[in-house]
């Protein structure tokens, strides 16, 4: 089963609906993804581990607020495949979005070690290796979008909504 990423920007009025029912968090994350406006959801599919990666150097941890990016959050309603979704509030999307904005993606190009992503393994195992510096450009891709998404929820005052199903 593979492990996708994805991040909800979501308003305040949706933010204290999950709120006063979270158990309906997965039924709205549907609604988002096929009837919601287009920019609301990002679907970072399996480059999540390796971007975490890249922004922290800590397979599960890393400092925020760039560590935020990913696994931050406090979580909302059941687990929907690797755990409950995970809300960060507007103030620390803020926070998160100026930080991958300061943080260009050819920085994290020097960062980048195909030997160090099997040693820490980093999902999807086994792809570091096999495709080399040239899965880079895939991991640099998934940051630009994460960036811009996290940039028009900041500039919209959204929480985020995140979760690995």
């Amino acid at each position: 089963m593979s492990m996708m990423a994805k991040f909800v920007a979501l308003p305040e009025p949706d933010l204290v609906a999950l709120r006063a029912d979270p158990e309906r968090v997965g039924d709205a994350i549907d609604h988002w993804r096929h009837d919601g406006p287009v920019e609301q959801v990002l679907e970072l599919g399996k480059a999540w581990h390796g971007v975490h990666y890249l922004l922290t150097g800590d397979p599960d941890g890393g400092e925020a607020p760039l560590a935020l990016a990913i696994f931050g959050g406090v979580e909302l309603g059941p687990d929907l495949g690797y755990g409950p979704p995970r809300v960060l509030e507007p103030d620390e999307v803020r926070d998160v979005s100026a930080a991958l904005d300061a943080l260009p993606a050819e920085a994290l190009r020097a960062r980048f070690s195909p030997a160090q992503f099997e040693a820490a393994e980093i999902y999807p195992f086994g792809i570091w290796a096999d495709e080399g510096a040239e899965v880079f450009t895939w991991l640099a891709h998934a940051y630009h979008a994460m960036q811009a998404h996290y940039r028009q929820a900041a500039a919209n005052g959204h929480a985020m909504l995140l979760m690995i199903t």
